[in-house]
């Protein structure tokens, strides 16, 4: 996959993907971003849904990093991504209503969430809080909360606008809660790596 590297201010380079998000990518981009950290002189590298920054020491090696060719690796060119199953608590506080809104019973709702393998698009919003693909068709119709809450408790499990994530800490938010898990398993997470869902009564 190729792809277009523009400016980022005057030490920092973006890598973009033209191509749509998808698990796939989002594999790609990790694995790029690794090989943009093991440059000389990279700094901090932030992976997005289609792109990867790259902040340097020096205008001229964002100058360097920008004029080289660069190709997006193939997502199954390395098998170093984790898999993880967290096993979560289906009493959110939205998880009644959704299922009015959608027509569907709570049942129905846990088994599409539980039925997905996602795999961790980006970290971004909070430290450790994972963005996912792969949501279930019909729970991605779901939009963010029209009122944020003021705080949603670390641990929350939750999906909006075609996303689903983890709270990793106590904080405001504005997607719908299906449960609880320990928040915890966010901290090893990292973009490429997969994620499975189970009901648990615990």
């Amino acid at each position: 996959m190729n792809i277009e590297t523009s400016r980022f201010g005057t030490q920092a380079v973006r890598f973009q993907s033209l191509a749509s998000p998808s698990p796939a990518l989002s594999r790609a981009l990790a694995l790029l971003a690794g090989q943009l950290a093991m440059q000389e002189g990279v700094l901090d590298v932030a992976i997005g849904y289609t792109e990867v920054v790259a902040s340097t020491a020096t205008p001229a090696l964002a100058r360097q990093l920008q004029e080289a060719s660069w190709v997006l690796p193939p997502a199954d060119a390395a098998d170093n991504f984790a898999e993880y199953h967290i096993p979560v608590r289906y009493d959110g506080e939205d998880l009644a209503w959704l299922a009015g809104q959608l027509g569907m019973s709570e049942q129905a709702i846990i088994d599409a969430h539980c039925s997905s393998r996602y795999t961790v698009a980006m970290i971004g919003f909070k430290p450790h809080f994972p963005y996912l693909h792969g949501l279930d068709p019909v729970l991605a119709t779901v939009p963010r909360r029209e009122s944020p809450r003021q705080r949603v408790r670390a641990g929350a499990v939750a999906i909006a606008a075609g996303q689903a994530g983890i709270y990793p800490c106590d904080t405001a938010g504005g997607w719908h809660v299906l449960g609880y898990c320990d928040p915890r398993v966010c901290e090893p997470l990292r973009a490429g790596d997969t994620v499975i869902f189970g009901r648990c009564d615990t």
